[in-house]
């Protein structure tokens, strides 16, 4: 027992199955279990580091890490070194996680992937619960939701359908926020949506019935949340992948794109559908900030500008500005916060918000060059995904919603992408050496 026991501990790689855990942990939790990782990975492991490096391990780790390198030498003319030294602390997974992953391993995580992934569904479908049993236990006693008088399975139930808006608006206005737990819809709903896609491929690749059904279960559930959180993003990429699945495996590929449009514009052009659009507040209140977003980021005019408009019409005069270099690592905020001053943007500036789009906030903290470094990983990232539909959603995943937020800002999103980023392109690295296609 106690050499079983002394033998999982020499195995540092079975810590990510608690890693995963990440969209349940503290932050505090999952900070440790990445620390342990990592120095119990260099222990363990340290004889892998040489061998991997002449097997070229360099040049796939650099190509990972290459725009974070890039964002820790702009420290160099930062304005706001201090704020900088605490960014790269928090950033220090995009690179620690990666040499990992490259150096430390070989064999030991690829034949893991498949579970840790359903450990990763596991972990959100114990916050689906964790979040409706709390929507149902702080908020039903209010007349507003109707269903205070209810059995709990039913007000389980009835809580699917109140818009999740009013549920955030209530739960910040009486301070019902779960306690430990990440409560951002757009986060959440790009974990749960990744989720989907991770079911799809198990039931692609299971022959066992009952496995198959649970798999449908779960994607069902999961679809029910991603509608009602309506994160808009990610509802994008849900209908773009679904689109992308059933164009690779439909042989007849002109007679879908054909089908495709004329359904299209009979649905557009119908009647029916566009009085249930009209008729759906949710739609309605999502569709008009979208357009209002577009029309007041391109307008020439900064008056009455608000929300996301107003923060990327300040991102892209400081781009203008600084197109090279950036402004540093940590001064990215202080410039925006300046722009947001001198603009008279008083609600943005109020509550200090960042740019809430990756893209820019590369751009602004290390200039041209970190922009570049990203968008390479992400083109050879692609390139590597030819054959494997899964590691291709997750990167539409990470790539549509950091143009919404600063998704390698927070320690969920750097979570996210620095795990599954590198996993998925060992899993994918060792299917295309066995030929292994998903077709």
């Amino acid at each position: 027992m106690i050499s079983e026991k002394i033998k999982y501990i020499k195995r540092p790689e079975n810590l990510l199955f608690l890693l995963v855990f990440f969209p349940v942990l503290p932050f505090g939790v999952s900070t440790i279990l990445v620390i342990l990782f990592v120095v119990a990975s260099l222990i363990f492991n340290y004889k892998n580091i040489n061998e991997n490096y002449n097997n070229g391990a360099l040049i796939p780790f650099l190509k990972h890490t290459i725009f974070v390198l890039v964002l820790i030498f702009s420290l160099i003319y930062s304005s706001n070194f201090s704020k900088g030294i605490e960014e790269i602390r928090k950033i220090l997974p995009l690179i620690l996680l990666p040499f990992v992953f490259f150096f430390c391993y070989k064999n030991q995580i690829k034949k893991k992937i498949p579970v840790i992934l359903n450990t990763f569904v596991f972990a959100n479908l114990i916050y689906i619960i964790y979040l409706y049993n709390f929507i149902v236990l702080k908020l039903s006693p209010y007349k507003e939701f109707g269903f205070r008088n209810e059995i709990y399975p039913v007000k389980f139930v009835k809580s699917f359908f109140i818009p999740f808006n009013k549920i955030l608006l209530k739960a910040i206005h009486v301070q019902y926020q779960p306690p430990s737990l990440m409560f951002h819809k757009a986060y959440m709903s790009m974990f749960v949506l990744f989720s989907i896609f991770i079911l799809v491929y198990q039931f692609s690749k299971t022959k066992k019935k009952m496995f198959k059904l649970v798999s449908v279960l779960l994607i069902f559930l999961f679809l029910v949340v991603l509608i009602h959180w309506f994160s808009m993003p990610n509802i994008f990429v849900l209908g773009l992948m679904s689109v992308l699945f059933v164009f690779k495996f439909l042989n007849k590929k002109i007679i879908f794109i054909g089908a495709l449009v004329v359904s299209g514009i009979l649905l557009i052009a119908s009647p029916f559908i566009k009085s249930k659009l009209n008729s759906n507040s949710i739609f309605n209140v999502n569709y008009n900030q979208v357009t209002q977003f577009i029309k007041n980021t391109f307008s020439d005019s900064d008056k009455d500008l608000s929300g996301r408009a107003a923060i990327n019409k300040c991102s892209i005069k400081l781009v203008k500005d600084s197109p090279l270099l950036g402004y540093g690592l940590g001064a990215a905020n202080d410039v925006l916060l300046d722009c947001y001053e001198d603009s008279n943007f008083t609600s943005e500036l109020k509550g200090k918000l960042n740019s809430h789009n990756n893209y820019f906030h590369l751009y602004l903290s290390g200039g041209i060059l970190a922009l570049l470094a990203f968008i390479y990983l992400i083109i050879n990232g692609i390139s590597v995904s030819k054959n494997s539909f899964l590691y291709l959603s997750f990167l539409v995943v990470i790539v549509v919603n950091m143009g919404f937020e600063n998704i390698l800002y927070r320690s969920h999103g750097i979570l996210f992408f620095s795990i599954f980023n590198t996993m998925l392109y060992f899993f994918v690295k060792e299917e295309n050496q066995n030929n292994y296609k998903w077709n």
